[in-house]
């Protein structure tokens, strides 16, 4: 029961963080043999908050760390290096969940692909997030455009903080 429950008690903030899949089985969603070729990858971020929110927060399959970049960062971004080049079928990225709600963080974002770590190089946007904020403490998945990959971010476009609680790329 939620009803009047403002704040989450320490104890549901550890059973939410630790729910799900294992990492290693993750890919296994929906009857899909795909992996989370981002786990655990290197990460590029353009700032960080501070010390207790490292890039690699977002990708080690833990949902209850956190990457957030400084407040003052106009053009907060988060990318990983997937090692290789692969097929990709799809990005989903696990906002925070803890008990603070920022809207701001969950809208004006794009997911952008390519082959190069510069994105400027051939970069190809997979999905725009609008104006208006994805749900609290939700998850929201993009299908990726055909083709190989080796770099992924997350790119702010409306000139906030960025906070992501994990990315999980998917492919071969």
């Amino acid at each position: 029961n939620t009803v009047g429950l403002t704040t989450w008690p320490t104890a549901a903030l550890n059973i939410i963080s630790n729910a799900g899949l294992e990492p290693a089985y993750v890919g296994l969603l929906n009857g899909q043999a795909q992996t989370n070729l981002a786990y655990n990858k290197t990460a590029f971020v353009s700032t960080t908050y501070s010390t207790s929110f490292p890039g690699a927060n977002a990708n080690d399959e833990n949902a209850g760390t956190l990457w957030a970049s400084s407040s003052s960062d106009a053009n907060a971004y988060w990318e990983t290096d997937l090692g290789a080049a692969h097929t990709l079928s799809s990005v989903q990225i696990l906002f925070r969940q803890d008990a603070y709600d920022y809207p701001t963080e969950r809208q004006n974002f794009r997911v952008w692909v390519s082959a190069s770590q510069d994105m400027s190089l051939g970069k190809t946007i997979a999905c725009t997030v609008g104006g208006t904020p994805l749900p609290y403490q939700c998850s929201y998945s993009c299908v990726l455009p055909a083709g190989s990959w080796r770099y992924v971010a997350v790119v702010k476009t409306d000139g906030k903080p960025l906070v992501l609680g994990e990315v999980r790329v998917f492919g071969h």
